[in-house]
C-alpha cells in the first residue's frame, strides 16, 4: 500500500506546480495600487491607500487615490478598456498630491487591462501604467 501512496502524493504535489493560478475577477474585488509608473506606492497615515473597486451591476467604480475618494465608470469592449467620468474629492494632501495626480492621469490614459492571478495591470499601448493586487 505504501509503495502506491508515495507516487500518488508525488504526482499530486508536482502536478500542482503546473496549474496556472485562476485569475481574480475584475468585479467586486478590492484592488490595491502597489506600483504606479514603475514606482512603489506611498501611503498616508490614517487614510486608505490607493485602490479601485469595480461594481458589476452598473459598470461604476469607487476608490481612493491615497488622498481623495474617487468614483466613476468604466467600459470594456472590443476596442479596449477605458475609464469614464472619473471624479474625485479635492482635499489637499501635501505629501500625496503628486502621486494622486499621477494616479488620476494614469486612469485617464488606460486603454487595456490584464489580470494575472491576483494582479491587475493597466496599460496605455504597451506601457504599464499601474499595478494592483487583490486584497480581501
Amino acid at each position: 500500500m505504501l509503495k502506491y501512496l508515495l507516487p500518488i502524493l508525488s504526482a499530486l504535489i508536482l502536478g500542482g506546480c503546473f496549474f496556472e493560478k485562476t485569475p481574480m475577477p475584475l468585479h467586486n474585488v478590492y484592488w490595491e495600487l502597489v506600483e504606479l509608473k514603475d514606482e512603489n506606492v506611498q501611503k498616508m497615515d490614517n487614510r486608505p491607500g490607493p485602490y479601485l473597486f469595480f461594481h458589476t451591476n452598473d459598470r461604476s467604480l469607487h476608490g481612493s487615490d491615497g488622498c481623495n475618494t474617487l468614483q466613476g465608470e468604466y467600459r470594456q469592449d472590443e476596442k479596449g478598456f477605458r475609464f469614464i467620468n472619473i471624479r474625485s474629492s479635492r482635499i489637499y494632501c501635501e505629501a500625496q498630491m503628486e502621486q494622486a495626480e499621477t494616479f488620476l492621469q494614469s486612469l485617464g490614459a488606460a486603454e487595456k487591462i490584464e489580470i494575472d492571478g491576483d494582479t491587475l495591470i493597466l496599460y496605455s499601448g504597451q506601457n504599464e501604467l499601474a499595478r494592483f493586487e487583490a486584497r480581501e
